[in-house]
C-alpha cells in the first residue's frame, strides 16, 4: 500500500508542530493495527464549503461603495482597498490564486458604485481568502465610516465558473473569452504596483513635512488615497496612450481596430 503525507493541509489547520505529533501517533497506530487509509484534513470545516474539491472557479469579492449619485464617486477607496485589503490576501495566497483581476465601475443603476476583486481559486482556498478578508482592519474602518455599505463574497455567479474563459464577455469569440483573464491579470498588477508606488512615494513626501508618524490598521487613509489616485489619473492621462494604446496596437502589428462607442 502506497502513503502519501502532505503538511499542507496541516499548515493551515493544526500547525507543524501538531502535525508531528500526528505522524508519530500515526506511525504507532500503524505498526500495531497494519495498512489505514490516511484521511485529508476535514474540508467541512471551512467557512464557504463543505467538502471542497480541489477545482478552481472563479469567485468574486464586491465592495458596495456609499455614492449619492449627484456628486463624483469616491474612486479613491479603489486604490485604499487594493493595497490595503488586497494587497495581503496576493502576498499570503500567491500559491492559491492561479488567476485574478480588478473591476471598478460607477453607474446611475441599482448597482451603483463598486470595487471588485475577482480569482480564479479552489473551495479550500476561497475560504481562507475570505476569512482574510472579512477580518482586514482597513476594511472595517472603511464600514464604520460608511465608506463600504456592503462586502459580498461568492461564487461568480455564472453558468460554468470553473472555466477560465467565464469572466469574461461571451459575446467575444472563444479564443478573446479563454485569453483576456490573462491580459486583465496582467493590467491589474501593473495598476496595483503603480497604487504601491505613489503610496510610497507619498507617504515619504507626508513624512518629510510632519515628521512621520507610524501608520496602523485602525487608520483612515482617506487623505492619502485621494493623492494616490490623482496621480493615478494623472499617469493615465498623461502616459496612458502611448504607454498602453500604441504599445498594445503594435504587439497586434497596427492592424485597423473596428471602435464602437
Amino acid at each position: 500500500m502506497k502513503f502519501v503525507f502532505s503538511l499542507i493541509g496541516f499548515n493551515r489547520s493544526v500547525g507543524l508542530g501538531a502535525a508531528h505529533k500526528y505522524w508519530l501517533l500515526w506511525s504507532c497506530l500503524l505498526a500495531i493495527s497494519g495498512c489505514q487509509q490516511l484521511n485529508k484534513p476535514n474540508q467541512a470545516q471551512l467557512p464557504l464549503a463543505e467538502n471542497a474539491s480541489g477545482q478552481p472557479s472563479w469567485w468574486r469579492a464586491s465592495f458596495q461603495l456609499n455614492w449619492d449619485k449627484k456628486t463624483s464617486p469616491q474612486w479613491h477607496y479603489g486604490p485604499f482597498i487594493a493595497e490595503q485589503v488586497i494587497l495581503p490576501v496576493l502576498q499570503h495566497h500567491t500559491e492559491d490564486i492561479q488567476l485574478w483581476r480588478f473591476h471598478r465601475r460607477a453607474g446611475l443603476d441599482a448597482t451603483g458604485h463598486s470595487f471588485s476583486f475577482l480569482y480564479y481559486a479552489d473551495q479550500g482556498s476561497a475560504a481562507y481568502i475570505s476569512e482574510r478578508i472579512k477580518k482586514n482592519g482597513p476594511l472595517g474602518v472603511l464600514i464604520k465610516k460608511g465608506a463600504v455599505l456592503k462586502v459580498d463574497i461568492k461564487p461568480y455567479a455564472v453558468k460554468g465558473s470553473e472555466k477560465v474563459s467565464a469572466t469574461s464577455d461571451p459575446h467575444w469569440t472563444p479564443i478573446m473569452q479563454q485569453t483576456w483573464p490573462h491580459f486583465l491579470m496582467g493590467v491589474s498588477r501593473m495598476w496595483l504596483e503603480q497604487v504601491i508606488l505613489f503610496s510610497k512615494q507619498i507617504d515619504l513626501a507626508s513624512s518629510l513635512e510632519n515628521e512621520g508618524s507610524a501608520w496602523d490598521e485602525g487608520q483612515d487613509f482617506s487623505e492619502h488615497y485621494i493623492k494616490v489616485q490623482a496621480a493615478l489619473s494623472q499617469l493615465w492621462r498623461e502616459e496612458g496612450n502611448h504607454a498602453y494604446l500604441h504599445h498594445l496596437n503594435a504587439i497586434y502589428a497596427y492592424q485597423p481596430l473596428l471602435q464602437r462607442y
